[in-house]
Protein backbone atom coordinates (compact mmCIF):
# COMPACT_ATOMS: atom_id res chain seq x y z
CA UNK A 1 0.00 0.00 0.00
CA UNK A 2 1.45 3.19 -1.08
CA UNK A 3 2.19 6.26 1.35
CA UNK A 4 0.53 9.12 1.56
CA UNK A 5 2.45 12.24 3.41
CA UNK A 6 0.70 15.00 4.46
CA UNK A 7 1.83 18.60 2.33
CA UNK A 8 2.53 19.97 5.72
CA UNK A 9 5.70 17.87 5.91
CA UNK A 10 6.22 16.56 2.51
CA UNK A 11 10.12 18.58 2.05
CA UNK A 12 11.06 17.74 5.58
CA UNK A 13 9.59 13.93 4.42
CA UNK A 14 12.34 14.18 1.51
CA UNK A 15 14.85 15.44 3.33
CA UNK A 16 15.00 12.99 6.34
CA UNK A 17 15.05 10.12 3.69
CA UNK A 18 17.53 11.97 1.86
CA UNK A 19 20.11 13.31 4.09
CA UNK A 20 18.81 11.97 7.65
CA UNK A 21 18.20 7.95 7.47
CA UNK A 22 20.55 6.79 4.56
CA UNK A 23 24.44 8.75 3.97
CA UNK A 24 27.69 7.73 3.42
CA UNK A 25 28.47 7.30 6.91
CA UNK A 26 25.27 4.63 7.72
CA UNK A 27 21.81 3.37 6.63
CA UNK A 28 18.73 3.32 8.82
CA UNK A 29 16.32 2.25 5.38
CA UNK A 30 14.47 -0.58 7.54
CA UNK A 31 11.22 0.89 9.12
CA UNK A 32 7.15 0.96 9.02
CA UNK A 33 5.27 4.10 8.65
CA UNK A 34 3.06 3.75 11.39
CA UNK A 35 0.29 6.77 10.50
CA UNK A 36 0.28 9.58 8.28
CA UNK A 37 -2.52 12.21 9.21
CA UNK A 38 -4.91 13.90 7.48
CA UNK A 39 -6.13 17.07 9.66
CA UNK A 40 -3.07 19.66 9.63
CA UNK A 41 -4.10 21.11 13.04
CA UNK A 42 -2.49 17.37 14.78
CA UNK A 43 0.61 17.99 16.37
CA UNK A 44 2.14 14.36 14.83
CA UNK A 45 1.88 14.39 11.28
CA UNK A 46 3.99 11.41 10.30
CA UNK A 47 4.82 8.63 12.79
CA UNK A 48 7.06 5.84 12.25
CA UNK A 49 9.35 3.33 13.50
CA UNK A 50 13.08 2.58 12.01
CA UNK A 51 14.16 -0.43 13.08
CA UNK A 52 18.15 -1.15 14.21
CA UNK A 53 20.09 -3.09 16.28
CA UNK A 54 19.78 -3.22 19.72
CA UNK A 55 22.95 -1.74 20.92
CA UNK A 56 23.11 0.90 17.50
CA UNK A 57 19.79 2.66 18.86
CA UNK A 58 21.42 5.71 20.51
CA UNK A 59 23.76 5.84 17.57
CA UNK A 60 21.12 6.17 15.38
CA UNK A 61 18.97 8.11 16.97
CA UNK A 62 21.90 10.96 17.38
CA UNK A 63 22.49 10.12 13.66
CA UNK A 64 19.47 11.16 12.21
CA UNK A 65 18.66 14.22 15.19
CA UNK A 66 22.45 15.66 13.83
CA UNK A 67 21.95 15.44 10.33
CA UNK A 68 18.36 17.06 10.20
CA UNK A 69 19.84 19.61 12.43
CA UNK A 70 22.00 20.32 9.96
CA UNK A 71 19.64 20.43 7.75
CA UNK A 72 18.19 23.44 9.81
CA UNK A 73 15.83 21.40 11.59
CA UNK A 74 14.58 21.49 15.22
CA UNK A 75 15.01 18.32 16.70
CA UNK A 76 13.85 17.20 20.13
CA UNK A 77 14.67 14.53 22.40
CA UNK A 78 11.95 12.19 23.63
CA UNK A 79 10.90 8.67 25.02
CA UNK A 80 7.95 6.41 24.07
CA UNK A 81 4.96 6.38 26.87
CA UNK A 82 5.63 3.70 29.20
CA UNK A 83 9.27 3.11 27.97
CA UNK A 84 12.44 3.82 27.21
CA UNK A 85 12.25 3.16 23.56
CA UNK A 86 14.40 6.68 22.20
CA UNK A 87 12.48 8.93 19.87
CA UNK A 88 12.61 12.38 18.25
CA UNK A 89 10.56 15.03 17.24
CA UNK A 90 11.42 16.75 13.61
CA UNK A 91 9.96 19.98 14.15
CA UNK A 92 8.83 21.08 10.81
CA UNK A 93 6.09 24.39 11.64
CA UNK A 94 7.11 26.09 15.15
CA UNK A 95 4.24 28.49 14.82
CA UNK A 96 1.01 26.82 16.03
CA UNK A 97 -0.63 24.36 15.00
CA UNK A 98 3.46 22.65 15.29
CA UNK A 99 3.71 20.36 13.27
CA UNK A 100 6.34 17.43 13.42
CA UNK A 101 7.67 13.50 12.06
CA UNK A 102 8.03 11.53 14.78
CA UNK A 103 10.27 8.89 14.71
CA UNK A 104 11.02 6.18 16.65
CA UNK A 105 13.83 3.81 17.18
CA UNK A 106 12.98 0.02 17.62
CA UNK A 107 15.14 -2.89 18.12
CA UNK A 108 15.55 -5.15 15.29
CA UNK A 109 14.63 -8.64 16.50
CA UNK A 110 17.25 -10.88 17.06
CA UNK A 111 18.86 -12.48 13.46
CA UNK A 112 17.37 -15.94 14.55
CA UNK A 113 14.17 -14.33 13.84
CA UNK A 114 15.10 -13.82 10.26
CA UNK A 115 12.98 -10.15 10.38
CA UNK A 116 15.40 -7.41 9.51
CA UNK A 117 18.14 -8.92 8.20
CA UNK A 118 16.30 -10.84 5.64
CA UNK A 119 14.22 -8.00 4.41
CA UNK A 120 17.37 -6.19 3.54
CA UNK A 121 18.76 -9.10 1.61
CA UNK A 122 15.45 -9.15 -0.42
CA UNK A 123 15.95 -5.63 -0.86
CA UNK A 124 19.36 -5.61 -2.38
CA UNK A 125 18.62 -8.10 -4.25
CA UNK A 126 15.84 -6.73 -5.70
CA UNK A 127 17.81 -3.85 -6.81
CA UNK A 128 20.02 -6.04 -8.71
CA UNK A 129 16.81 -7.66 -10.35
CA UNK A 130 15.69 -3.84 -11.99
CA UNK A 131 19.05 -3.38 -12.43
CA UNK A 132 19.29 -5.91 -14.76
CA UNK A 133 15.96 -4.83 -16.15
CA UNK A 134 17.14 -1.45 -17.30
CA UNK A 135 20.40 -2.69 -18.50
CA UNK A 136 19.40 -5.94 -20.61
CA UNK A 137 15.57 -5.99 -21.16
CA UNK A 138 15.13 -2.05 -21.36
CA UNK A 139 18.38 -0.68 -22.57
CA UNK A 140 16.50 2.14 -25.02
CA UNK A 141 14.11 3.34 -22.49
CA UNK A 142 13.84 4.25 -18.99
CA UNK A 143 11.75 2.55 -16.45
CA UNK A 144 8.59 3.73 -15.44
CA UNK A 145 6.29 2.99 -12.17
CA UNK A 146 3.73 2.37 -14.83
CA UNK A 147 5.32 0.00 -16.94
CA UNK A 148 3.95 -3.58 -17.41
CA UNK A 149 6.51 -5.96 -16.49
CA UNK A 150 5.73 -8.91 -17.40
CA UNK A 151 6.81 -12.92 -15.78
CA UNK A 152 8.76 -12.74 -19.44
CA UNK A 153 10.47 -9.17 -19.00
CA UNK A 154 11.44 -10.50 -15.09
CA UNK A 155 12.95 -14.15 -16.35
CA UNK A 156 15.10 -12.10 -18.90
CA UNK A 157 16.47 -10.27 -16.14
CA UNK A 158 16.88 -13.34 -13.84
CA UNK A 159 19.85 -14.16 -16.07
CA UNK A 160 21.76 -10.85 -15.40
CA UNK A 161 21.72 -11.86 -11.48
CA UNK A 162 23.49 -13.84 -8.93
CA UNK A 163 21.23 -13.27 -5.99
CA UNK A 164 21.49 -16.81 -3.88
CA UNK A 165 19.82 -15.36 -0.85
CA UNK A 166 16.42 -14.08 -2.21
CA UNK A 167 14.57 -16.04 -5.15
CA UNK A 168 12.74 -13.74 -7.72
CA UNK A 169 9.63 -14.78 -6.46
CA UNK A 170 10.66 -12.87 -3.32
CA UNK A 171 11.72 -10.28 -5.03
CA UNK A 172 8.63 -9.41 -6.98
CA UNK A 173 6.57 -9.95 -4.32
CA UNK A 174 8.61 -7.44 -2.47
CA UNK A 175 8.49 -4.67 -5.29
CA UNK A 176 4.66 -5.27 -5.67
CA UNK A 177 3.50 -5.01 -1.79
CA UNK A 178 5.98 -1.94 -1.56
CA UNK A 179 5.03 0.63 -4.16
CA UNK A 180 7.00 3.34 -2.12
CA UNK A 181 10.23 0.87 -2.99
CA UNK A 182 9.48 -0.38 -6.28
CA UNK A 183 10.25 3.62 -7.53
CA UNK A 184 13.20 3.49 -5.74
CA UNK A 185 14.10 0.03 -7.57
CA UNK A 186 13.25 2.18 -11.00
CA UNK A 187 14.84 5.69 -10.12
CA UNK A 188 18.11 3.82 -8.88
CA UNK A 189 18.12 1.40 -11.87
CA UNK A 190 17.91 4.57 -14.23
CA UNK A 191 20.36 6.76 -12.81
CA UNK A 192 22.77 3.88 -12.37
CA UNK A 193 22.07 3.21 -16.30
CA UNK A 194 22.92 7.20 -16.88
CA UNK A 195 25.79 7.32 -14.92
CA UNK A 196 27.78 4.03 -16.69
CA UNK A 197 26.22 4.34 -20.27
CA UNK A 198 26.84 1.01 -21.06
CA UNK A 199 27.26 -0.05 -24.75
CA UNK A 200 24.47 -1.96 -25.93
CA UNK A 201 25.85 -5.02 -26.19
CA UNK A 202 27.17 -4.84 -22.52
CA UNK A 203 27.78 -7.90 -20.69
CA UNK A 204 27.11 -6.65 -16.92
CA UNK A 205 25.60 -8.97 -14.39
CA UNK A 206 24.48 -7.62 -10.72
CA UNK A 207 25.90 -10.11 -7.66
CA UNK A 208 24.77 -10.09 -4.25
CA UNK A 209 26.64 -12.63 -1.53
CA UNK A 210 27.30 -14.64 -4.55
CA UNK A 211 30.06 -17.25 -4.06
CA UNK A 212 32.55 -16.33 -6.74
CA UNK A 213 32.68 -12.40 -6.04
CA UNK A 214 30.76 -10.84 -3.49
CA UNK A 215 30.99 -13.34 -1.02
CA UNK A 216 33.84 -15.17 -3.11
CA UNK A 217 37.15 -13.79 -3.57
CA UNK A 218 36.90 -9.90 -2.50
CA UNK A 219 35.51 -11.73 1.13
CA UNK A 220 38.15 -14.04 1.58
CA UNK A 221 40.77 -11.40 0.15
CA UNK A 222 39.44 -9.05 2.75
CA UNK A 223 39.79 -11.67 5.71
CA UNK A 224 43.86 -11.96 4.51
CA UNK A 225 44.34 -8.30 3.93
CA UNK A 226 42.85 -6.77 6.61
CA UNK A 227 46.16 -7.47 9.14
CA UNK A 228 48.04 -4.63 7.39
CA UNK A 229 44.91 -2.20 8.73
CA UNK A 230 46.38 0.26 11.71
CA UNK A 231 42.50 1.01 12.33
CA UNK A 232 40.34 -2.01 14.43
CA UNK A 233 37.24 -0.56 13.41
CA UNK A 234 38.17 -0.90 9.79
CA UNK A 235 38.93 -4.73 10.30
CA UNK A 236 34.71 -5.40 10.13
CA UNK A 237 34.56 -5.71 6.67
CA UNK A 238 31.03 -3.72 6.39
CA UNK A 239 33.29 -0.48 7.33
CA UNK A 240 35.96 -1.23 5.12
CA UNK A 241 33.51 -2.33 2.40
CA UNK A 242 30.11 -0.11 1.98
CA UNK A 243 29.29 -1.77 -1.38
CA UNK A 244 25.55 -3.93 -0.84
CA UNK A 245 25.85 -5.45 -4.94
CA UNK A 246 28.29 -5.43 -7.24
CA UNK A 247 28.25 -5.19 -11.32
CA UNK A 248 30.51 -6.94 -12.42
CA UNK A 249 31.37 -7.87 -16.69
CA UNK A 250 30.66 -11.50 -17.73
CA UNK A 251 33.44 -11.24 -19.95
CA UNK A 252 35.98 -10.30 -17.16
CA UNK A 253 34.87 -12.68 -14.16
CA UNK A 254 37.57 -15.03 -14.90
CA UNK A 255 40.08 -12.42 -15.08
CA UNK A 256 38.81 -11.16 -11.25
CA UNK A 257 38.77 -14.37 -10.12
CA UNK A 258 42.63 -15.16 -11.49
CA UNK A 259 43.89 -11.59 -9.64
CA UNK A 260 41.97 -11.60 -6.40
CA UNK A 261 41.78 -15.34 -6.12
CA UNK A 262 46.23 -15.20 -4.18
CA UNK A 263 45.15 -12.28 -2.05
CA UNK A 264 42.81 -14.25 0.01
CA UNK A 265 44.94 -17.86 -0.11
CA UNK A 266 47.89 -16.74 1.76
CA UNK A 267 48.74 -13.83 4.36
CA UNK A 268 50.86 -11.08 3.54
CA UNK A 269 49.60 -8.98 0.69
CA UNK A 270 48.28 -5.10 2.31
CA UNK A 271 45.44 -3.96 1.79
CA UNK A 272 46.66 -1.39 -0.36
CA UNK A 273 47.36 -3.45 -2.88
CA UNK A 274 44.39 -5.01 -2.66
CA UNK A 275 42.62 -1.83 -2.59
CA UNK A 276 44.76 -1.24 -5.91
CA UNK A 277 43.39 -4.36 -7.74
CA UNK A 278 40.08 -3.45 -7.14
CA UNK A 279 39.99 0.22 -7.87
CA UNK A 280 42.00 -0.96 -11.10
CA UNK A 281 39.26 -3.05 -11.97
CA UNK A 282 36.62 -0.13 -11.44
CA UNK A 283 38.90 1.96 -13.85
CA UNK A 284 38.02 -0.68 -16.43
CA UNK A 285 34.50 -1.12 -15.74
CA UNK A 286 35.10 -4.42 -15.40
CA UNK A 287 33.81 -4.68 -11.29
CA UNK A 288 32.33 -1.95 -9.67
CA UNK A 289 30.87 -1.84 -6.16
CA UNK A 290 27.23 0.01 -5.33
CA UNK A 291 26.12 1.55 -1.66
CA UNK A 292 22.83 1.50 -1.82
CA UNK A 293 20.50 4.26 -1.18
CA UNK A 294 17.00 4.85 -0.69
CA UNK A 295 16.23 7.94 -2.46
CA UNK A 296 13.40 10.69 -1.43
CA UNK A 297 12.90 12.01 -4.89
CA UNK A 298 15.19 11.88 -8.14
CA UNK A 299 18.20 9.76 -7.58
CA UNK A 300 21.34 10.48 -8.01
CA UNK A 301 24.96 8.46 -8.60
CA UNK A 302 28.47 9.49 -6.76
CA UNK A 303 31.39 8.05 -7.59
CA UNK A 304 33.53 7.54 -4.25
CA UNK A 305 37.02 6.55 -3.01
CA UNK A 306 37.91 7.31 -6.81
CA UNK A 307 41.81 7.22 -6.17
CA UNK A 308 43.93 8.51 -9.11
CA UNK A 309 46.67 6.30 -10.51
CA UNK A 310 49.30 8.50 -8.95
CA UNK A 311 47.25 8.19 -5.63
CA UNK A 312 47.48 4.79 -5.90
CA UNK A 313 50.79 4.60 -6.98
CA UNK A 314 52.13 6.38 -3.33
CA UNK A 315 49.65 3.98 -1.53
CA UNK A 316 51.42 1.29 -3.05
CA UNK A 317 55.04 2.88 -1.69
CA UNK A 318 54.62 1.28 1.15
CA UNK A 319 54.56 -2.28 -0.02
CA UNK A 320 56.97 -4.60 2.09
CA UNK A 321 59.14 -6.12 -0.68
CA UNK A 322 60.81 -8.98 1.42
CA UNK A 323 63.75 -9.82 -1.12
CA UNK A 324 64.24 -6.42 -2.43
CA UNK A 325 64.56 -4.79 1.33
CA UNK A 326 67.03 -7.55 2.11
CA UNK A 327 68.85 -6.61 -0.79
CA UNK A 328 69.60 -3.61 -0.06
CA UNK A 329 69.96 -4.07 4.03
CA UNK A 330 74.22 -4.53 4.57
CA UNK A 331 74.58 -7.17 6.66
CA UNK A 332 77.34 -8.09 9.80
CA UNK A 333 79.61 -5.20 8.36
CA UNK A 334 80.41 -6.94 5.21
CA UNK A 335 82.27 -9.36 7.83
CA UNK A 336 80.17 -12.15 5.56
CA UNK A 337 80.04 -15.09 8.79
CA UNK A 338 79.84 -18.45 7.27
CA UNK A 339 79.04 -22.08 8.90
CA UNK A 340 78.24 -21.89 12.96
CA UNK A 341 78.89 -18.42 12.66
CA UNK A 342 75.87 -17.97 9.65
CA UNK A 343 73.70 -16.71 12.52
CA UNK A 344 75.39 -13.25 13.56
CA UNK A 345 75.10 -12.17 9.68
CA UNK A 346 71.96 -11.07 10.55
CA UNK A 347 71.42 -7.53 12.51
CA UNK A 348 69.56 -6.06 15.16
CA UNK A 349 69.30 -2.95 14.35
CA UNK A 350 68.17 -1.28 11.02
CA UNK A 351 69.08 2.67 10.17
CA UNK A 352 67.31 5.30 7.96
CA UNK A 353 69.64 7.78 6.82
CA UNK A 354 67.27 10.84 5.95
CA UNK A 355 70.18 13.21 6.18
CA UNK A 356 74.00 13.71 4.66
CA UNK A 357 75.69 14.41 8.13
CA UNK A 358 77.08 12.02 9.99
CA UNK A 359 74.53 11.79 12.59
CA UNK A 360 71.06 11.91 10.37
CA UNK A 361 70.19 8.59 11.14
CA UNK A 362 67.49 6.81 12.66
CA UNK A 363 68.12 3.30 14.46
CA UNK A 364 65.42 0.39 14.45
CA UNK A 365 64.95 -2.54 16.70
CA UNK A 366 62.92 -5.57 16.47
CA UNK A 367 62.74 -6.35 20.31
CA UNK A 368 60.30 -9.66 19.22
CA UNK A 369 62.31 -12.45 18.47
CA UNK A 370 62.51 -14.23 15.01
CA UNK A 371 58.72 -14.52 14.46
CA UNK A 372 56.78 -11.16 15.77
CA UNK A 373 57.37 -7.56 15.29
CA UNK A 374 58.17 -4.89 17.87
CA UNK A 375 60.02 -2.42 16.56
CA UNK A 376 61.09 0.32 18.48
CA UNK A 377 63.04 3.10 17.24
CA UNK A 378 65.41 6.46 17.71
CA UNK A 379 67.83 8.71 16.63
CA UNK A 380 71.05 7.04 16.23
CA UNK A 381 73.70 9.00 19.06
CA UNK A 382 70.80 9.74 21.29
CA UNK A 383 70.66 8.75 25.12
CA UNK A 384 67.10 8.93 24.41
CA UNK A 385 65.27 5.74 25.66
CA UNK A 386 63.74 3.13 22.87
CA UNK A 387 60.61 4.36 21.52
CA UNK A 388 57.66 2.94 20.66
CA UNK A 389 56.43 2.21 16.96
CA UNK A 390 54.35 5.56 16.30
CA UNK A 391 55.57 8.14 18.47
CA UNK A 392 58.21 10.81 17.93
CA UNK A 393 59.93 10.55 21.86
CA UNK A 394 63.32 10.49 21.13
CA UNK A 395 63.61 12.66 17.71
Amino acid sequence: MSITIPTTVDAAWNDLFRKGLSTDEYSYLIFDVKKTETDASKKVQVFMKVYVPENKRNIATENVKNAMEVEGYTVEHRKSKGSNIPEIDIVVTDTKPVNVIRVQFKPIKSSGSGGGSKQTTIQESTSCLYNALRFHVFPNQKLTPDMDLTTDHMDKAAKWIDTPDATVEQMIEFANQDPDWKEVFIDGANALYDKIKPAASNDFIFVRGDKEIDDGVIKKAFAKCKASLVHKELKNEDKWNPSDIWIVSKGAKTEIINKLQPYGAKKGTTIEVFNDALSQFFTDGKLMGVSLKKTGGTGTVKVVNADTPQERKASLGVEFKKKKTKDMLVYDSKRNFTGENAHKRWPMDVYIQYGTGTKDNIQMRNFGGDNKGDWKWRKKYSNRHWDVAGNNYGF
